[in-house]
């Protein structure tokens, strides 16, 4: 079975270990059209969240917690495919919604772990552009996770 949004505009991870999109903010939300335009103008299949407000309770700082932010699989893509829906993700939002609101990055966990590889996508508009771009520029994850 595949679980859509009411539009069938991105499919959402099913199962036990599924992604919960329960009190995704609409800041969020909005975003599907954006997301999945990217993803079939780059010749992409549907883009599949595979976490929304679930399994971040470990990280206390994590937008996820707030409905803030979605995860987007990557580990059905290469990493040069990941890097360019990512950029191009982040500049539609930009251009759609001003430079600095949102966050998207490819996080790559390399090796043994790259079955977590997604592109992380954030609403954030107290971050500076410029903190964020030096925030991006250091290995590892969101949460500042970097796999040996």
């Amino acid at each position: 079975m595949k679980w859509t949004d009411i539009l069938g505009l991105v499919t959402f991870k099913p199962g036990p270990s599924g992604a919960d999109v329960t009190g995704l903010q609409e800041e969020i939300t909005k975003l599907y059209p954006t997301i999945d335009s990217t993803y079939e103008d780059l010749g992409h299949d549907e883009p599949v969240i595979t976490s929304g407000t679930d399994s971040h309770e470990d990280k206390p700082g994590s937008l996820h917690n707030d409905g803030l932010a979605i995860d987007i699989r990557g580990n059905d893509k290469d990493e040069s495919d990941n890097e360019k829906l990512a950029d191009e993700l982040q500049s539609r939002l930009d251009a759609q919604y001003g430079d600095g609101d949102y966050e998207v990055v490819f996080e790559d966990y390399h090796g043994p772990d790259d079955a977590r590889d997604h592109i992380h996508l954030e609403y954030d508009p107290d971050v500076p552009p410029t903190v964020r771009e030096d925030m991006n520029n250091v290995k590892g994850d969101a949460y500042g996770y970097c796999p040996a």
